[in-house]
């Protein structure tokens, strides 16, 4: 049975974006259905912008701040305290719960704490939600993660645990599945000369790709200028320079490199997954989906000084694992030359293997599982009931449900009306708009409903003035009815 799948990302930087791409591109390869939301944008477009562009500017500009901020958190989230983004994101769950009421799913998985955080707004304030499953994309527990109230939490690995534990964490609800990249970045029996031919490359020469991301993190023109000398000694040696978005990076590099025909400055690439396979090195930030995405490929990897954060504790998992060179007390030069022996490549190549796997396919399996329940999904009854206070067939629909002990939404027509999603899906659920008009309403005979020529001006009529609607108008996901209805809602059960 296909699942209906909802998965939230926000946008601060490009990782979080790509492991909810990964989920959604293995959901949709299995035939299911599966859209990407950043929440923030069902508030006005400046809103969403404005989260993400100050998240990127703090840590491109202020990265000591950035850092300061995060040593705070993770301080904070100690204490029996609720963290402040908790509270900033109120208005934006509220919009979230909004979209949720007018659209069902199965299975919600979220691949940013921020959503995390407006899910479990939801959830306290009583809004009935479908199973929940939160991603992490770093090798830590962010700060405040487990204040979220989730179903299960899949971790990037499994001597992470007892992080996630002493944050409060249950066991049971740890899955160390790993973070989800893309089936491109699967490694494939191909010939690596072959695949620098088809870039462009000199399939004969030793090819170095650096990967600052578009928020230029560490100093990319300091490294490239240092490459730019390595490279005059290393004619063996060609170098990629992948800028992401970053378009003020990307010229500055270019005018350093215009005349050095052993570099190439290119921008924001659909391309990643080539470049990483055809690459003997890869330096770049310890992003944790970046440096994932390569391990996955499985290619020697130096990682770059990081953002104070999330980023120190990727740096210290990969280089404690063997997966990775910081450069960290270690110049550039030095790294790339201890690269040049084999046997250092293999074993960390063989370690990257050891501890890194692709999560996608097992993260979709446990979506698949708890999205259709053994063949029956959660959200099957997700009853909303809209009544006027003194209908008696209303109450009697509440009770009705009540007796059952299955969770409804009682909502008063009169104070709260009907969204224009939610009248759409009844509508065309019961036959038409026709049949939720109470002709007999003083409501209806005072109006000039009936005198209404078009279809649309009806509509919007009844929504003005929701006195006119028959009621109680039952609701579960794309089933509807009007009126008292036992033996439709046994149907359901």
């Amino acid at each position: 049975m296909a699942v209906e799948a909802l998965i939230l990302s926000c946008g601060t930087g490009g990782g979080h974006n790509a492991a909810a791409r990964a989920v959604k591109e293995e959901l949709l390869r299995r035939g299911h259905n599966a859209v990407m939301l950043d929440p923030y944008t069902l508030k006005p477009t400046w809103k969403a912008a404005h989260v993400g562009s100050f998240y990127v500017f703090t840590a491109k500009y202020f990265p000591y701040a950035f850092g300061a901020a995060y040593c705070l958190g993770t301080w904070l989230s100690r204490l029996p305290i609720t963290s402040p983004m908790y509270f900033a994101n109120r208005k934006a769950a509220r919009k979230l719960g909004e979209y949720l009421q007018e659209n069902r799913y199965d299975v919600i998985a979220m691949t940013h704490f921020y959503a995390a955080e407006m899910v479990t707004y939801l959830r306290r304030k009583g809004y009935d939600l479908p199973p929940t499953v939160f991603i992490g994309t770093d090798y830590t527990c962010t700060p405040f993660t487990m204040e979220t109230q989730c179903d299960k939490y899949v971790i990037s690995a499994e001597d992470l645990r007892d992080e996630y534990i002493n944050q409060g964490a249950k066991s049971e609800q740890l899955l160390p599945y790993g973070i989800p990249v893309s089936r491109a970045f699967e490694p494939e029996e191909t010939d690596k000369p072959e695949l620098k031919r088809r870039l462009g490359l000199n399939p004969d020469k030793r090819c170095v790709i650096v990967a600052g991301g578009s928020m230029g993190a560490g100093n990319m023109k300091r490294l490239v200028k240092r490459l730019t000398v390595y490279g005059r000694e290393k004619t063996d040696t060609q170098f990629v320079v992948i800028c992401g978005t970053n378009k003020k990076l990307q010229k500055a590099l270019t005018d350093m490199t215009d005349s050095n025909d052993a570099f190439r400055i290119i921008g924001y690439t659909d391309q990643m997954s080539g470049y990483m396979a055809a690459a003997d090195v890869f330096v770049t930030k310890p992003g944790g989906l970046s440096s994932t995405e390569a391990a996955v490929t499985g290619v020697p990897m130096i990682h770059m000084p990081s953002i104070p954060g999330c980023e120190t504790r990727n740096l210290r998992y990969f280089e404690s694992h063997g997966m990775s060179l910081s450069l960290k007390g270690r110049s550039i030069e030095d790294a790339l030359d201890r690269l040049e022996n084999g046997r250092e490549c293999r074993e960390m190549i063989r370690n990257q293997r050891r501890f890194i796997s692709s999560s996608a396919g097992r993260i979709c399996d446990l979506l698949e599982k708890i999205g259709n329940n053994d063949g029956k999904r959660y959200c099957d009854m997700n009853i909303q009931i809209f009544g006027k206070a003194k209908c008696f067939d209303t109450k009697k629909a509440e009770r009705y449900f009540k007796e059952r002990r299955i969770k409804f939404q009682s909502i008063d027509l009169l104070s709260k009306g009907m969204s224009k999603g939610e009248f759409n899906s009844v509508s065309a659920a019961v036959g038409g708009y026709e049949k939720l008009i109470d002709t007999s309403s003083k409501a209806y005979k005072d109006s000039t409903l009936q005198y209404l020529a078009y279809e649309d001006d009806k509509i919007e009529k009844l929504l003005e003035n929701p006195a006119m609607f028959k009621t109680p108008i039952v609701r579960n996901g794309r089933q509807a009815t009007v009126g008292y209805c036992p033996d439709v809602w046994k149907t359901w059960e």
